[in-house]
């Protein structure tokens, strides 16, 4: 995510090198004009070659400070005694999912938020998780089997399809509901909930670009239409959900811990009236694990379908891998099969590695920092070029290459971070890891994945990934 500082302390960090801006603006435009064109990550490229692993940017006589240093990344997401996550991530959801906790700031109220959310990504709920995917994904390739061609192949945007999966996927587990966004997505209809949290993604990112004075004037506003639609479509969704979990509790169907999904935990506070979670904490929270996981996993497979299909001995390798596991499994995986895949695994790494889907992760300094000889103010937003230190020739021999077998060796201790590091981590890495492993495992089974020429255009939004889709030939294994 891009977030842009509004505080003010220029003139103290001079030593850190950066480039010259206009009076009083600084580097403002410049940052503006890239990120609304989602070009972020081309101007943090640039600026590295030219100034270093970190570089200063003057936000309006505000500090920005860019980093692909791995140790100050590695600092500013651990060191909680002199670095933080301040109110901006929140300020950007507010109206929307103000009690999400990948935008919570530190503090009391994230660490209880973060307390009853843990037992909803424990064994039993990565084995549900599993489940969820294994069953969609088997609907998914019945599908694209009777699309067919005489060939034994059909063409599909592999993006979309993968969007509408992990959707599905993440509200049997959020809260034991169907969207049947694959359906609709395959019957040219609108689905029920993936054009909201597209919606809502795109005023997150539209918030980061600009200066939050101006939010009301330019539709962002907590009380602005676009914004009025979004809380009324998400509220009334959560009332028939939550009318018929009471339902079912009054007709005495008590589920078993095993079968709780995400919003069950969140209710579960209500046992303790003392801890109680408000309806606006449920449902930011709710909210909040969707727009953390659903266009991050569908961007990462889609990114692992690109590279495979462009790497066919790649491919190759790891679909005789997959198959000999299911062969010796009777053709069945599960989550407790998962550690039998050590390729399938070097190449999801290498994916998260070349394709960060988060490339930016924000921490604010809680006091004067010295790092490497520079001076980090107080108050001084850091932003942990993840894509950057994903990127560093001073950390990956041949970086731009996509090569699984790197991690066949030790990689640079702490140069690796595509879940972030230290308290504040996803929550989700587990369940996000068992999404993808399993959705690669069963489309590799049936299908092998062939590139198609296109025009591709990579940006970062609230994540990276394609514009435009990804055109995929998928061809039935004989």
């Amino acid at each position: 995510m891009i977030s842009i500082p509004f505080f003010s302390n220029a003139s103290a960090g001079a030593r850190i090198p950066g480039p010259s801006g206009y009076p009083l603006l600084g580097n403002a435009l410049e940052l503006s004009s890239h990120a609304s064109r989602g070009k972020t990550h081309e101007y943090f490229e640039k600026l590295g070659q030219e100034y270093g692993q970190s570089f200063l940017l003057s936000m309006a006589g505000n500090l920005l400070v860019v980093s692909s240093d791995k140790d100050l990344i590695h600092r500013a997401l651990t060191d909680t005694t002199n670095f933080h996550r301040n109110e901006l991530f929140d300020m950007v959801v507010k109206g929307i999912a103000e009690f999400a906790l990948f935008t919570l700031p530190s503090g009391e109220v994230w660490k209880r938020h973060r307390k009853y959310l843990q037992p909803a990504f424990g064994p039993v709920h990565l084995r549900h998780a599993g489940e969820a995917t294994t069953s969609e994904m088997a609907i998914l390739m019945d599908y694209w089997s009777s699309k067919c061609d005489e060939g034994g192949s059909t063409t599909v945007d592999i993006f979309q399809e993968f969007t509408a999966l992990t959707l599905d996927v993440i509200g049997q587990i959020a809260f034991s509901h169907h969207f049947k966004a694959s359906e609709s997505y395959h019957n040219g209809v609108d689905s029920e909930g993936h054009d909201i949290m597209q919606d809502i993604a795109a005023l997150v990112q539209e918030r980061f670009n600009t200066v939050p004075i101006t939010w009301k004037f330019s539709g962002l506003g907590s009380n602005s239409p676009r914004v009025t639609a979004i809380r009324k479509y998400v509220d009334q969704l959560f009332e028939e959900i939550l009318a018929a979990k009471k339902l079912q509790t009054a007709n005495g169907e008590t589920k078993l811990a095993k079968d709780k999904d995400v919003l069950d935990r969140l209710l579960d506070t209500d046992e303790d009236d003392n801890d109680k979670f408000s309806k606006a904490e449920i449902v930011g929270e709710v909210l909040g694990f969707f727009l953390a996981g659903h266009e991050t996993s569908a961007n990462t497979m889609t990114f692992m379908a690109y590279e495979l299909s462009r790497n066919p001995e790649i491919q190759a390798k790891l679909k005789a891998e997959i198959k000999q596991v299911l062969h010796k499994n009777a053709g069945v995986v599960t989550v407790e099969h998962l550690n039998e895949f050590p390729y399938l695994d070097r190449v999801m790494k290498e994916t998260q590695r070349l394709h960060s889907i988060i490339p930016i992760i924000g921490r604010a300094a809680l006091h004067d920092i010295e790092h490497n000889g520079f001076l980090i103010p107080a108050k001084t937003v850091v932003l942990c070029n993840i894509r950057g230190m994903h990127l560093n020739e001073s950390y990956w021999t041949d970086p731009t290459a996509f090569n699984p077998d790197r991690w066949n060796e030790p990689i640079e201790a702490n140069a690796f971070a595509p879940f972030g590091s230290g308290p504040m981590n996803c929550i989700g890495q587990k369940m996000a890891v068992i999404e993808l492993k399993l959705a690669m495992i069963h489309l590799l089974s049936r299908f092998t994945l062939r590139y198609i020429d296109q025009e591709l255009d990579f940006i970062t939004s609230t994540t990276y990934g394609l514009k435009r889709g990804l055109s995929m030939e998928l061809c039935m294994d004989t």
